[in-house]
Parts: structure tokens; C-alpha cells; sequence
């Protein structure tokens, strides 16, 4: 299966960032859904960067940034952190309402209302363009167009199987839940111009890097985390993290 490249159709869209390597374009910041979500980050493409929702948590708060691979047929690679047992501060509430980010203009993310995961069908485009959500929380595609019909058309990445597929007139919706923790081609068979991406996690901390593969998550308590890399090729990296106040970005483009 060729997937077309993530791209900005219209201004409803969250803000684009282009990777300095140049290639696909992609959404640079990804609003985090449902119970265990915890915190969503901001994808740092070019020079721009942005805070992020945090956990509930005392004490000191550790930055993280770091590189993975970069995104691939315009899919973008997806950090996940699990905290491990610790005497640190920890998450004490995963109960985390939708988070809507753009930090790519520099802006805090702060709680969408409701904490319903949703993605609109508008001006010919998927808004957001890429969704992480916790595993057991349903998906809700609108259709906010006037006259104009769609189909949401769900694929699975690592099976490459469609696992939804099913048409949306006019102010209509449809919620889906997603079997499994993984990658989600999300696309219109009526406009094959119309593309998204959604993610479904295990983890409570969770962030979409941009094209280029940096990524930013902050706040997040110190302590110990297994990091996960997921990519269109599955999972690569996975190593436990010692996070710490003002530490170097994290590289985990290799084990």
C-alpha cells in the first residue's frame, strides 16, 4: 500500500512543520486522547519549539527532547515513556482530558473539552491530522461539511488491513473503537487526497515526532522510563531511561 504524504489542506488543520532534511510533510503536534494518555508533546520541526501538557506530579520537572528516525511516507515515528518503579515523584492521576498542542508556534497545549477523541472532516481535510489515543477510548469521525459526503477508511499499519471502513453524509458521525495498540492509516475512499494518522497506546506518556524526528514532551516527572520507538516498521528502540532535570536530549534513532 502507497500512503500519501500527510499534508496541511486548509487552515483547521493543526500547524505543519517541514523536517530540515527536507521529504514528506507532516503534522507537527498530535492531541493525546482518553485515560492513560498523560501528557501530549510537541513535535519540533526547523527552529520552532513548544511546551506541552504535563502529569500531576511534585517536585522538579525533567525536559524531554530527543531525536528518533525520521518520519517515513508520512507516517512520523511515535515516543512512548512507561514510568518504572521508583521512590520519585510519579504520575498520581491518568485520568487526562483531550490535550490539543500547538507548540509549534509556541504555544502550551491545554485540555480540549470533554476529553472525546474526534476528528473532523473539513475543507477537505482530517483535523487533527494526527491522534494518539489511550487503548479503550473510541474514536469519533464528524463530518462538518455542508453538502459535502466522506468515508472514513481505517487501515491497520502493521497488518496492512482495513479494520473500519464505513461512509459519513453531511453532519454525520461515527465512533469506532480500535482493536489494538498500533499505527492507524486513516483515509477518505471519496477524496484519496484526505489522509491522517492515528495511534493507539498502552503507555501514559506519549508523543508524535515531527518529519524530521525530534520531539519535545515537558513536563514529565524525573525518574526511571522505558522509552519505545514506534515506526511504519514496528517497534525498534526500547531501553530504560534514567530522566533528570536539564538533561541532554535523548537519542533514540538506535538501541
Amino acid at each position: 500500500m502507497v500512503r500519501a504524504p500527510l499534508v496541511c489542506a486548509t487552515a483547521l488543520a493543526l500547524a505543519c512543520g517541514t523536517g530540515d532534511e527536507g521529504g514528506d510533510r507532516v503534522v507537527g503536534d498530535a492531541e493525546v486522547v482518553g485515560e492513560g494518555a498523560g501528557t501530549v508533546g510537541a513535535a519540533t520541526d526547523g527552529s520552532s519549539e513548544g511546551g506541552a501538557a504535563g502529569l500531576n506530579g511534585g517536585g522538579a520537572t525533567a525536559a524531554v527532547r530527543g531525536q528518533t528516525p525520521p518520519a517515513s511516507g508520512g507516517i512520523p515515528a511515535i515516543v512512548t515513556l512507561t514510568p518504572q518503579a521508583s521512590d520519585g515523584p510519579a504520575p498520581t492521576d491518568s485520568r487526562t482530558p483531550a490535550l490539543e498542542g500547538s507548540g509549534l508556534s509556541g504555544h502550551p497545549a491545554a485540555p480540549a473539552e470533554g476529553g472525546q477523541a474526534v476528528v473532523d472532516q473539513f475543507g477537505l481535510a482530517f483535523s487533527p491530522r494526527v491522534l494518539i489515543v489511550a487503548h479503550g477510548s473510541p474514536v469519533r469521525f464528524t463530518n462538518s461539511e455542508g453538502a459535502i459526503s466522506h468515508n472514513v477508511h481505517l487501515r491497520s499499519v502493521s497488518g496492512d488491513s482495513t479494520v473500519f471502513n464505513g461512509d459519513t453524509g453531511p453532519t454525520e458521525e461515527v465512533d469506532v473503537m480500535l482493536p489494538d495498540p498500533g499505527g492507524y492509516d486513516v483515509l477518505c475512499d471519496m477524496h484519496p487526497g484526505m489522509t491522517g494518522f492515528v495511534f493507539i497506546t498502552d503507555a501514559p506518556l506519549a508523543v508524535a515526532a515531527g518529519s524530521n524526528g525530534r520531539f519535545e514532551m515537558d513536563p514529565v516527572p524525573p525518574g526511571e522510563y522505558l522509552a519505545r520507538v514506534w515506526t511504519v516498521e514496528g517497534w525498534g528502540v526500547e531501553r530504560v531511561v534514567e530522566l533528570t532535570k536539564d538533561m541532554p536530549p535523548l537519542d533514540l534513532t538506535r538501541q
